[in-house]
Order: C-alpha cells, then structure tokens, then sequence
C-alpha cells in the first residue's frame, strides 16, 4: 500500500516487480516467504524492521487526490498497512508527478518513539551513486527509446544507500526473468541515525 511506479516514455524506471511462476508454495501458508509477494521488494518503507502485512485489516488512509495542468498528486496515510510493533502513529506518503520534469516522492512521519526505517526503490537497470545525494539509475530499455541516466536526488545525511541485485534462482522467479530477464535490482535508503519525526523527499528526473 502506497507503492508507485515511474515510467519514461513508455518504458519502466521505477518497477513493481508483478508476479512469478505460480507453484504449490504460492497458494500455501509460505506464500509470503516468496519476496516479490512481500513489501520489503516494492517501493515502500521498511519501519523498525517492520514491513506491511497482508489482509484488508491493513491499509492507507487519508486519501486524496488533485491535479492540474502542471502536476498530478496522491496522498495517502500508509501506516495502519504496518503491524503496531512498527511504532508508527503516522507516515503521510505523497506521490507527485511534475509534468515533462520528475517525480517526487515525500514521506511526513511520526514515530511512537525514534527508530530507523530503509525506504526502497525497484529498477531494471543498473544503479549506483554518483555524488552525495544523487543516484544514478542507468535507464537502458530494448526497444523503442534512446538510452539515458536518470538521477534519483535524496538527502545524504539521512541516508547510506546500498544497491543488490535480486538473485532469481527459485522456481516462482521463472516469471520474473521472462518478463524481466536476469536484470532485478533493489535500492536501500538506510536512515543514518534513529528519529521519531522527520520528513525525507526523493525526486526522481531524466539527466
């Protein structure tokens, strides 16, 4: 819940990752042992260790929407989609498309007490940091559009960033590669430092 996508011109930056090879284990109690079925692999936040559970008990609320010319806008409350142990009273995500400029993607949270969260970001494409506060995302589709980087631009002293590629070597993964190829990658924006309330602001902008 509160999950987003970016696209350019057709082809995906930003990726929900969709699903796999159904198998017994997708329709079994384990079905949420498989990371593309879990929050931690979406572009949302992990709080205290904590991620989003399943079940219509868990959802956003606070939801609006606007737009105009120049912009479109969701905003959305996603923290009863986290179990109480998370400690979050609130965590007001709001997702703006700046039109032919960029996407924005600001968190306003209040924490029960402080504690430290990782907010995470799905590719296709190689990524890595390419000064303080700037990630590099190396957008290079198949077909149909020319090659370019684009730039997600954060604050560095909230966050240390790591980038993993997702092994796919499960047999539920046979989905992901033929939609995807062997090509998953997850974006981790660690907190620096424990905090009860702050707001952290990602923009996401071709090069």
């Amino acid at each position: 819940m509160g999950s987003y996508i970016v696209y350019y011109d057709g082809q995906p930056v930003i990726i929900d990752v969709g699903r796999g090879t159904y198998t017994a284990k997708t329709f079994s109690s384990k079905r949420y042992d498989i990371w593309y079925n879990c929050s931690d692999f979406h572009n949302l936040p992990d709080v205290n260790g904590t991620t989003q559970l399943p079940g219509s008990n868990f959802k956003a609320n606070n939801v609006a929407y606007k737009k105009d010319k120049n912009y479109s806008m969701l905003s959305l409350d996603i923290a009863r989609a986290y179990p109480e142990k998370a400690g979050i009273n609130s965590w007001q995500r709001s997702i703006r498309l700046n039109r032919k400029k960029s996407v924005a993607v600001t968190d306003v949270f209040a924490l029960a007490e402080a504690g430290k969260f990782t907010e995470h970001m799905m590719t296709c494409y190689p990524a890595e940091i390419s000064r303080p506060g700037e990630l590099l995302i190396h957008f290079k589709p198949k077909y149909g559009v020319a090659a370019r980087d684009f730039v997600v631009q954060f604050n560095p002293k909230q966050f240390a960033v790591s980038v993993e590629k997702v092994p796919l070597t499960a047999m539920e993964d046979k989905g992901i590669m033929d939609k995807w190829g062997d090509t998953i990658y997850r974006i981790n924006f660690t907190s620096i430092s424990s905090t009860a309330h702050d707001k952290v602001n990602f923009v996401i902008a071709a090069k």
